[in-house]
């Protein structure tokens, strides 16, 4: 049964704690008026009363800052309070959360879990948050310290406008961040802080600009042409084996470059020696962007590759030199392609030019395809059900490199 005793300054102050244990002791007068003692033994007045079908635990004061009679004076004002409807608590929050402002939403939502995706309920990817910060500070910098309920649709549309005129891809990612932080705020509160979002205005209005996709890709054509380059016209330069293996890595498997060379910026590291298995051929992708781990075949020639790269590389990172270094710069091979062969392509495009190929060329269903890159089968039932064991991937990789390489 809960300790009961009147409030006086003499019962207070002998008032003893339990080492270790926070405990509670009730004046006899005024129900819910409390003493908290601390598991350090700090002493402090509260009051605790349920209001409505929620249970309010409100501080008063520390025990030197008030004497009894005050602390329960104020005690019968905040009960009153409470009788009437009053929940300071609620208000307070209600209050802290209207008064938000959009660069504390915009730090909350970024520092928030996925809420999407293979990575739901994880902490978003570092690249994911410098890209928020990045964006939001070009789009939205002079919004930081207004209040996220004096943001409306007029000024949403107008900021829109502004971007798009400089880039409409930027404009359509930086709208979509503002959306969510948001969204973010109603769903972090208990109160809707924003009745209607106001980037929806740009729904309603129809006013998002339509951003094709890039068409950078390596044409049949010109594929020769262009691993011909890489194979034979990197010479001199300062990674020429590495770069010559990376990019003919990223080519033959579809993966995303960031999973060949990591990024020291992010935080996440290079393709490690441990995740290629030389004797099953497959290698293991891990952490990718859509929060799943990745196994995926490799084709005869490839393994080949690997082997030879594992008599010269460090003993860590596939794609490291003998000193087991590792460059994320492939610009200076792009140049000397280009230089030679008037082909410009990013490393990025090979990611397409290695699912163009496998379906307009090789014939691969959309299916398989996906389940080489590993791209999401969110929204998508049948690539939900679609199932494929290593050998059927491992006949599909072999028709690639064969389309690909001489």
């Amino acid at each position: 049964m809960a300790e009961k005793m009147k409030f006086t300054k003499e019962s207070v102050a002998k008032a003893g704690g339990v080492p270790g244990k926070q405990i509670f002791i009730w004046d006899t007068e005024v129900t819910g008026f409390g003493l908290r003692i601390s598991p350090g033994g700090q002493k402090t007045y509260i009051l605790q009363r349920r209001v409505g079908k929620t249970t309010r635990r409100r501080k008063i004061a520390q025990v030197d800052d008030l004497t009894p009679v005050a602390a329960r004076d104020r005690a019968k004002v905040m009960v009153a309070e409470m009788v009437q409807g009053i929940d300071a608590v609620a208000d307070k929050k209600a209050a802290e959360a209207r008064d938000k402002t959009l660069q504390e939403a915009i730090t909350d939502y970024r520092d928030s879990p996925a809420k999407k995706g293979g990575r739901a309920g994880q902490p978003k990817k570092a690249r994911t948050r410098r890209d928020i910060d990045k964006v939001m500070k070009w789009a939205f910098s002079d919004w930081n310290d207004k209040k996220v309920t004096e943001i409306d649709g007029d000024m949403v549309r107008d900021r829109y406008a502004k971007l798009a005129a400089s880039s409409a891809a930027q404009a359509n990612l930086a709208m979509r961040y503002l959306r969510a932080a948001l969204n973010h705020v109603n769903a972090d509160s208990d109160i809707v802080v924003l009745d209607r979002n106001p980037v929806e205005r740009l729904n309603r209005a129809a006013l998002w600009r339509k951003v094709k996709p890039s068409e950078k890709v390596i044409h049949a054509d010109d594929l020769p042409t262009w691993v011909d380059a890489v194979q034979t016209k990197l010479v001199g330069l300062k990674w020429e084996r590495e770069l010559r293996d990376m990019l003919l890595f990223i080519l033959l498997t579809g993966c995303r470059r960031g999973e060949v060379h990591g990024s020291a910026e992010d935080g996440y590291p290079p393709l490690a020696w441990n995740d290629v298995d030389l004797h099953k051929r497959v290698v293991t992708f891990r952490d990718t962007k859509n929060g799943t781990e990745h196994r995926q075949p490799l084709g005869p020639k490839l393994a080949d590759m690997l082997k030879a790269r594992k008599e010269y590389a460090g003993a860590t990172w596939v794609f490291s030199n003998g000193k087991d270094e590792v460059t994320e710069k492939l610009v200076a091979a792009q140049q000397r392609i280009k230089k030679v062969t008037g082909l410009d392509i990013p490393p990025h495009a090979l990611r397409s030019t290695f699912i163009t190929l496998s379906t307009a060329r090789v014939g691969l269903s959309e299916y398989v395809v996906k389940s080489l890159v590993n791209h999401s089968k969110a929204g998508d039932v049948t690539a939900g059900y679609a199932r494929y064991d290593a050998e059927d991937l491992r006949e599909a990789m072999g028709k690639i490199e064969s389309a690909i390489l001489p």
